[in-house]
């Protein structure tokens, strides 16, 4: 990966919890900016009884100099905090400094609220960039984005990609192309319902350069025509093989328009973070389905992470920093 990444030797991560007040939400928005920190003492950050921790450094002091700055969302509309810490930190040891934005934290009741996030997602993001445009450890004039599912949509959204509001008011008429459909069917939400016109404001954040949209939601429902107006680099991944991509996750028809490609013996489920030993169990007791932990097939997800965060760096380094890559 020489040339495509910062030059940097880092040894751990330093972190900082954040909380941003926006115009567009009744609450802030909570980020966690992880960034270089050379040869630091780090302690357990974040992780719940299901999924481990990261390794990081509260306070610590950043490396000398400004790192290039990658704005990271990761999950659902109904996305849990820390779910991207993992990817995070791979990026950091690349020598990026990442803020992980947080979505809010929407329970079952809270469906009428849930579409809203496919606008107030990239609000949150450019909001972040704002505030994060005087921190001196970060670089805003090599910017990149990286989103996991709904992140994925908010990230294509700010390179310039828009969604069709009819296109959206129809996601659960068919099965299959929204995540949330059996969510919003059981609250008596329909999409129909939705006011979708924020979708037509503007979203484009003309600071990022590069951006990976992984395994993105609402794929089908963009507008190709936008497609001609995007900003810097667009990058799609998908987790795994054509068979294996739910069909509302399935990013590969958007092919001709962005540079798309699969990180084989993934799924989905490798999006979230290695799981505890108690974690599958607690799963299955809770859910009845241990996926999130065991996948699609059992394999290595530490070795899996490697290679999407592998992936997503060569990706970015592509429009933040001029290096070339080949598909």
């Amino acid at each position: 990966m020489a040339g495509i990444v910062p030059a940097v030797a880092v040894a751990g991560a330093g972190v900082e919890h954040l909380e941003v007040p926006v115009a567009h939400r009744e609450a802030a928005v909570a980020i966690t900016l992880f960034y270089p920190a050379g040869d630091v003492e780090t302690e357990a950050v974040g992780g719940t009884a299901v999924f481990t921790p990261v390794d990081a450094a509260p306070g610590a002091v950043a490396l000398e100099g400004q790192h290039p700055l990658v704005l990271l969302s990761h999950g659902g509309m109904r996305s849990a905090p820390g779910g991207g810490d993992w990817l995070a930190i791979r990026l950091v040891n690349e020598g990026y400094a990442v803020a992980v934005v947080r979505g809010p934290a929407l329970g079952p009741a809270d469906a009428a609220r849930a579409p809203a996030e496919l606008w107030q997602r990239p609000k949150d993001m450019s909001a972040v960039l704002d505030v994060l445009a005087d921190d001196p450890r970060v670089d805003t004039g090599r910017v990149g984005a990286v989103g996991i599912f709904l992140g994925g949509t908010a990230v294509l959204q700010l390179a310039g990609a828009r969604l069709s509001a009819g296109a959206v008011a129809a996601a659960c008429d068919a099965p299959g192309q929204s995540m949330d459909c059996g969510w919003f069917d059981a609250a008596g939400v329909s999409l129909h319902d939705v006011a979708t016109g924020p979708l037509e404001g503007p979203l484009q954040e003309g600071r990022v350069a590069s951006v990976v949209a992984i395994d993105p939601e609402f794929a089908a429902a963009f507008e190709t025509t936008s497609f001609a107006d995007l900003s810097g680099t667009s990058h799609l991944l998908n987790l795994g093989g054509a068979e294996d991509v739910p069909a509302a996750l399935d990013a590969a028809h958007l092919a001709g328009a962005m540079a798309h490609a699969r990180v084989d013996g993934a799924d989905r489920f490798d999006a979230f973070p290695e799981c505890t030993e108690r974690g599958p169990a607690i799963l299955a007791e809770e859910t009845g389905d241990d996926r999130l932990c065991t996948g699609l097939e059992e394999h290595d997800r530490a070795e899996i992470h490697d290679r999407i965060a592998e992936e997503v760096a060569r990706r970015l380094g592509s429009g933040m920093l001029g290096a070339d890559i080949t598909q």
